[in-house]
C-alpha cells in the first residue's frame, strides 16, 4: 500500500497537538511537511522574522526548497543545518511508515553562537522589508549552543518514533481494511499465526504435533524430531537497536528457519524469542535434526545489517526425538524439548543439545512448582520483601523515601524462588488477581507499621502491577477494599505499570488512572527507557514518576544524553524520575549531576524481608543512611 500524503495516515488535529507539545516542552519550533516541502501542521512557535518570510512568495520558496532538501538526505538521523538564506540553524528528522519515507518533521530557526546577522538581514531586504523592522526581528530570535541544540534533535527523534509508531498502525489498520480476504478469514489466520514472522504459533504446532503421534501410534512409523531455538541476547539487542531492531532480528531468524527446512516440516514462533521447528521422516543424514541445525548456523552467519552495522545472530538450540514405542503427549514433549534447549543456554553454547533423561530434574522442577503454586499464597509461602528508595541530599548523603516491594516464594523444598519463576505460574493458573491482593495488603501492613514513627514525613510503598492485572476491570475496587480495610491512606501507595499496561487498556487505562489519583494512589511508569517510550500518550497520563530502566543506569555513561533528556522531559511534565538498579558511584554522580536524587539499587540495600528491614533500622525517613 502507498502512502500519496500523509493524510491518509494521521489526523491533522491529533499530531498538531504533539507537535505544540513539542515546541512547549523545547522552546524550539517546529512544523510537519509532506514531502514536496509543504506544511502538513500548522507552525509550533515561529517567531516573527521567519513567519514574514514565508508571508513573502519568494521566501516560502526558498522555505519549500529547503524543506525538500531534507529528501535527498541519505541519513534517517539529519544532522544539524544552517538555512542557506538566513544562516540559522535548522534540523529535523525524516517521517517513515512502514519503510516509507512519507514527510519530514523540521525544527527551527535558531541563532547558532556565531550567527551573522547580516546574512538574514541581507535576504530579508531583498524580499522588501523594513531594514528597521528586520534588525528588530532579527534581534528577537533565540540563540542557542550547539549542543542544547542537539539535545532537542534527540527529544525530536524520540517524539518522531511516537508520530512514526501512530502514523504505523494507522497505516495498518487502512491495509487491514483494504484486504481483499473475508474479517473471518483474517481472524482465523490471526488465530493461528504469529502477525510479526507469518509463522504458526504455539496452539497450532501443538495440534500438529498431537497429530503426528497419533498417526504414528497408529502406523507404528513416522517418527519425528522437534528442534526448539531461542534467540541469545534479546535484551543486549533491544537496550542497542530497540523494539524495531528486535523485530527486524526476529524476522531475519524466521526466514532463515523456513528456507532451511522442507516445505512438509513446521516451523512455530513458540514465544517471543523461541522458535520450534518439528521435522517429520527425516531418515537420511541430509534432514536429520543435527544437518538441519548445522544448515542454519551457516546461513545466520551473514548477520542482518541494522543502523549501518552488521550483527551477528546467535541461539541456542536443544532437541528432543519421538517413535512410535513412546506415549506421551505433544505438551511433555515440547517440555522435553525446552528441557533441552535450557541445558543449551547454560552452556551458552551454539551447538544443539540433545534431550537425555539426565535432564529429567529440570522438567520436574517446572512440574512441582505448578503443583504446589495453588496453597503457596494460601499458606503464605509468598513472602514480600522490601527494597528502599532513598533521596540523596547535595552532600551525597542519602534517606529512605519509600519501599518497593518484591514478591519471593520461600518455597518448603526449594528454599527462596525469584518472581520470574512463580508470576507466569500464576498466570497460568488464573491466581494473578489473588498473588497482587495479598502482595497489596501485606505491602500496606508493612507500611502503615513503619509510618507509626514517620508521621511528619510518611514512607510509601511502591508495588508493582503486570498488564493483565492492571487492564481488569476490578482493580481499582479491590485495591480501594483493601485500602478501607487495613485504614491505609492512599498516598502511602504507589503502583508501578508499564508502558504495556497502558497500551493494553487503551482509553480505559486513563480513566483507571484519574480514579486511582482521586484516591491518593500515585501512579509510576516502570521500565521507562527500554521500549518505545510513548511520548504523546505520556503527555495525557496524570502519571507522577518515570522509573528509569536498570539498563539504562548500568550504562550510564554511554546513555548519559539519552538520560539528561528524559530528565529535561520529566521535569517539564512534573514527574518524579526514579533511577533503579544503581550499584556504583559513578552511576550516582552522574545521575547527581543531572538532577536526579532518587534512587534504587544494590549499592544501597538488597531487598529485605520485613523484620531484617527493622532490625537494621531501616525505617525511619528522617535517618542518614550509610553506604
Amino acid at each position: 500500500m502507498f502512502i500519496n500524503n500523509l493524510s491518509e495516515i494521521l489526523d491533522r488535529q491529533e499530531i498538531q497537538i504533539l507537535q505544540d507539545r513539542f515546541t512547549r516542552i523545547t522552546g524550539v519550533a517546529s512544523v510537519i511537511t509532506e514531502l514536496d516541502g509543504t506544511p502538513f501542521t500548522g507552525f509550533s512557535g515561529i517567531c516573527s522574522f521567519c513567519s514574514a518570510i514565508r508571508n513573502n512568495p519568494e521566501g516560502m520558496k526558498n522555505c519549500l526548497r529547503n524543506n525538500v532538501n531534507f529528501n535527498d538526505m541519505s541519513s534517517d538521523r539529519v544532522s544539524l543545518l544552517r538555512c542557506p538564506a538566513t544562516d540559522l540553524w535548522e534540523t529535523g528528522v525524516k517521517i517513515r511508515v512502514a519503510g516509507q519515507h512519507v514527510g519530514n518533521w523540521i525544527i527551527g530557526q535558531v541563532k547558532p553562537e556565531d550567527f551573522d546577522p547580516s546574512v538574514a538581514a541581507e535576504f530579508a531586504f531583498s524580499l522588501g522589508m523594513d531594514r528597521m523592522w528586520i534588525q528588530d526581528a532579527v534581534s528577537s530570535i533565540p540563540e542557542m549552543k550547539e549542543t542544547d541544540f542537539t539535545m532537542i534533535l534527540e527529544i525530536l527523534h524520540l517524539f518522531a518514533n511516537q508520530l512514526s509508531s501512530l502514523a504505523y498502525r494507522k497505516y495498518l489498520l487502512k491495509k487491514e481494511i483494504a484486504e481483499k480476504n473475508a474479517i473471518s478469514r483474517q481472524l482465523n489466520y490471526l488465530n493461528f499465526h504469529d502477525p510479526e514472522t507469518g509463522l504458526i504459533n504455539r496452539q497450532l504446532c501443538e495440534e500438529r504435533i498431537d497429530h503426528l503421534i497419533q498417526v504414528g501410534l497408529r502406523t507404528g512409523k513416522d517418527s519425528f524430531s522437534l528442534i526448539m531455538i531461542s534467540l541469545a541476547g534479546i535484551k543486549h539487542h533491544k537496550e542497542l537497536y530497540g523494539p524495531e531492531g528486535v523485530k527486524t532480528i526476529v524476522s531475519k531468524l524466521a526466514r532463515v528457519l523456513m528456507v532451511s527446512v522442507r516445505n512438509e516440516d513446521t516451523v512455530c514462533r513458540f514465544s517471543t524469542d523461541e522458535f520450534l521447528i518439528v521435522i517429520e521422516n527425516h531418515d537420511n543424514s541430509i534432514n536429520s535434526p543435527e544437518i538441519v541445525y548445522e544448515r542454519i548456523l551457516h546461513t545466520l552467519e551473514a548477520g542482518v545489517t541494522l543502523e549501518n552495522s552488521r550483527v551477528k545472530i546467535h541461539i541456542h538450540g536443544g532437541m528432543v526425538s519421538w517413535n512410535p514405542s513412546e506415549k506421551i503427549e505433544s505438551s511433555q514433549l515440547v517440555r522435553k524439548c525446552y528441557a533441552a534447549l535450557q541445558e543449551s543456554r547454560k552452556k551458552d553454547c551454539p551447538k544443539l543439545v540433545v534431550y537425555t533423561e539426565d535432564m529429567f530434574k529440570a522438567v520436574m522442577f517446572e512440574y512441582e512448582l505448578e503443583k504446589s503454586f495453588d496453597k503457596a499464597i494460601r499458606e503464605e509461602e509468598i513472602v514480600p520483601y522490601f527494597q528502599p528508595i532513598v533521596k540523596l541530599n547535595e552532600k551525597n548523603g542519602s534517606k529512605v523515601y519509600g519501599y518497593e516491594v518484591l514478591a519471593r516464594w520461600n518455597h518448603p523444598r526449594y528454599g527462596i524462588l525469584m518472581p520470574g519463576l512463580f508470576i507466569p505460574l500464576a498466570e497460568q493458573h488464573d491466581m494473578l488477581r489473588e498473588l497482587t491482593a495479598y502482595i497489596i495488603r501485606k505491602g500496606a501492613r508493612f507500611i502503615k507499621e513503619i509510618n507509626r514513627e514517620n508521621r511528619d514525613s510518611p514512607l510509601f510503598i511502591s508495588i508493582n502491577i503486570t498488564p493483565d492485572e492492571f487492564i481488569r476491570q476490578d482493580l481499582v475496587n479491590m485495591i480501594q477494599k483493601i485500602l478501607q480495610e487495613e485504614e491505609l491512606p492512599g498516598h502511602w501507595i504507589k503502583l508501578e505499570i508499564t508502558e504495556n499496561s497502558i497500551l493494553k487498556g487503551g482509553e480505559d487505562s486513563i480513566d483507571k488512572i484519574r480514579e486511582l489519583n482521586e484516591m491518593g494512589i500515585q501512579i509510576s511508569m516502570d521500565d521507562f527507557g527500554t521500549g518505545y517510550s510513548n511520548l504523546s500518550l505520556l503527555c495525557r497520563l496524570p502519571l507522577n514518576n518515570l522509573k528509569l530502566d536498570k539498563s539504562l543506569i548500568m550504562m550510564a555513561e554511554e546513555n548519559e544524553n539519552f538520560i539528561q533528556a528524559v530528565i529535561r522531559m520529566a521535569d517539564s511534565l512534573n514527574l518524579e524520575i526514579i533511577a533503579e538498579g544503581v550499584e556504583k558511584q559513578s552511576q550516582i554522580d552522574i545521575l547527581k549531576k543531572m538532577g536526579c536524587y532518587l534512587h534504587q539499587g544494590f549499592f544501597y540495600s538488597l531487598p529485605m524481608d520485613a523484620q531484617t528491614i527493622k532490625s537494621a533500622g531501616l525505617t525511619s525517613s528522617s535517618r542518614e543512611l550509610i553506604h
